[in-house]
């Protein structure tokens, strides 16, 4: 038994480097997998080097990734979790987690996973966004515009959709003067954007702004078979 041991001791090292050097390979291959956008391959070698270290917390963290790629949302909650069980101070986990969890309409649950990466990261313009979008959808029409005006303070990549979407919130809240002043806010910011052409030529009609309105649902159309 005592020569078992010293054996055992003596290759230890030479095991953990094989262990460590097949982890290595398996991620490598796996980045190179998603390189050919070959994500199910990917997503199992990602498997494999979570089978060797079930406290890899990158690990889930990218084959998470991978499969909010392909669309697979549940799963990739599923691994963010896991993720934060492991790692609970990283904040990607929490602002991916959320996005995917809008993606499945489940707002309650993206609300504090959206709230907890604010909390973490003030600075996430994008994550102040798509709290506008959870609290919009919730009805939480106040919080909302505070989300979205953050965003667009932070100059969120999505600034254009921010303005469109307070607009709208402003119009069914019958602050027709502000909402028209983001409809052409986001119209500024994106051309192309037709719905907002749309928003904006209801809410002139509504007020009695005929021709202009009508020019803006004529410009909607035109986008709209574009």
């Amino acid at each position: 038994m005592k020569r078992i041991f010293i054996l055992f001791f003596i290759l230890s090292p030479i095991v953990n480097c094989f262990s460590q050097t097949l982890k290595d390979e398996y991620y490598a291959c796996a980045i190179e997998e998603i390189d050919k956008q070959n994500f199910t391959v990917a997503i199992e070698y990602f498997t494999r080097v979570i089978e060797m270290n079930p406290k890899d917390s990158t690990a889930y963290f990218d084959r998470a990734l991978t499969k909010y790629g392909i669309k697979d949302f549940k799963g990739a909650i599923e691994d963010f979790n896991q993720s934060i069980i492991i790692d609970s101070t990283e904040v990607d986990n929490y602002f991916l987690k959320g996005l995917a969890e809008v993606e499945l309409k489940k707002y309650k649950n993206a609300l504090f996973d959206l709230n907890k990466t604010v909390q973490m990261e003030d600075e996430n313009a994008d994550a102040h966004f798509y709290l506008g979008v959870t609290n919009d959808n919730l009805t939480n029409y106040k919080k909302a515009i505070t989300n979205y005006s953050r965003a667009i303070e932070l100059r969120s990549s999505h600034s254009a959709e921010a303005y469109d979407k307070r607009g709208f919130i402003k119009f069914k809240t019958a602050d027709y003067q502000g909402a028209i002043d983001d409809y052409n806010k986001a119209i500024e910011l994106n051309p192309l954007n037709r719905d907002c052409y749309l928003h904006r030529g209801e809410l002139k009609l509504k007020l009695g702004q005929k021709d202009s309105g009508r020019l803006d649902l004529k410009k909607y159309k035109e986008l709209s078979n574009k």
